[in-house]
């Protein structure tokens, strides 16, 4: 077998080409929970968890509906692989999931700006909600140190305290 000359690892490259394959997904999309943020991933990564409150479509401000159960998987599961290999959430948000979701809106004839725009808005609107239903294998990881956080959600704060706690020990 030839080896892969790009610079990149074999894991990461592997990763590539299942992204180049849409049918085929290291992951399964679950919406039965309430999801901090939005969205999340298992602490496996086998499942990538929208928020049961989400629509399953947004528009991306001109009229082009974005299906959020194929998006957000664009953006949760290169943001989990990097911070599973040591990157910081900061990182790993603004370097690879911001980007990969970003490719992935504008492959459906998308508008970034207004997709982005009104799915922050929807989060916004959940983001001060309690989360009743938590994932019970939620990966913490993007709750703890360098997350903004919530000072008026005590839930969300716990959610910190837990996740800090998961990586120091």
């Amino acid at each position: 077998m030839a080896e892969v000359v790009t610079g990149e690892t074999r894991e990461e490259y592997n990763a590539k080409k299942l992204a180049e394959k849409p049918d085929i997904k290291p992951y399964t999309v679950n919406r039965e929970y309430d999801v901090p943020y939005g969205a999340g991933t298992s602490k496996d990564g086998k499942t990538i968890y929208i928020d049961q409150r989400l629509p399953e479509t947004v528009d991306d401000g001109h009229g082009v509906k974005i299906n959020l159960g194929e998006s957000l998987p664009q953006h949760e599961y290169p943001e989990f692989m990097q911070m599973r290999r040591g990157m910081s959430y900061a990182n790993a948000h603004s370097h690879y999931a911001n980007p990969s979701e970003k490719e992935y809106v504008e492959k459906q004839g998308g508008n970034w700006k207004g997709y982005d725009k009104n799915v922050q808005e929807l989060v916004r609107n959940i983001e001060h909600s309690p989360n009743p239903k938590l994932p019970p294998d939620l990966y913490l990881k993007p709750y703890g140190k360098g997350c903004k956080g919530n000072k008026d959600n005590p839930q969300l704060g716990e959610l910190h305290k837990e996740a800090e706690r998961d990586h120091l020990g």
